[in-house]
């Protein structure tokens, strides 16, 4: 609540990059190509701010921490290829927690940080990244049904 949402700006979309614990499990760079196209964002916007939220140790130099830092950077440099502009975010978790679930449009990430964020936001969200809602990556069953809760809140809630 002490938090402030940041203005959404209309010109910028954002997508939620969760690698460094998940590097193994996260989507090629060319499946985030696939959808920039598919939704014509590359055309309906200037910009696009990448949250990669690398919270903690994540710099640790280790092999995942290198994988994962080649890995956004790569994806930046294909962004910018698109003729966007394009820039990294990772603040703390609340602020960057609160700026995806106040995007104008948002391409919501691997896993529940960004998919919590992604059931709140009342604009845009593109889904596709995470395709069911089996969420195979959460062993706890009661974990499941609030986040499958919050994608059929968002349905419910969002203007179509």
């Amino acid at each position: 609540k002490k938090r402030q949402p940041q203005q959404a700006d209309k010109d910028t979309f954002v997508i939620h990059v969760r690698a460094f614990d998940c590097i193994d499990k996260v989507p090629s760079i060319d499946v985030f190509l696939k959808i920039i196209k598919k939704y014509n964002l590359h055309v309906r916007f200037k910009n696009c701010l990448l949250f990669y939220g690398s919270h903690g140790n994540c710099h640790d130099g280790s092999s995942k921490a290198k994988r994962s830092e080649n890995y956004i950077k790569k994806l930046k440099n294909k962004i910018e290829e698109l003729q966007l502009s394009c820039e990294l975010v990772s603040k703390s978790a609340d602020e960057d927690f609160i700026s995806l679930a106040t995007a104008k449009c948002y391409v919501a990430g691997y896993r529940g940080f960004g998919w919590l964020a992604a059931s709140i936001n009342p604009n845009e969200v593109i889904w596709d990244i995470q395709e069911s809602t089996a969420f195979s990556w959460e062993p706890n069953q009661d974990l499941k049904t609030k986040l499958k809760e919050g994608y059929e809140f968002y349905k419910k809630n969002t203007l179509k």
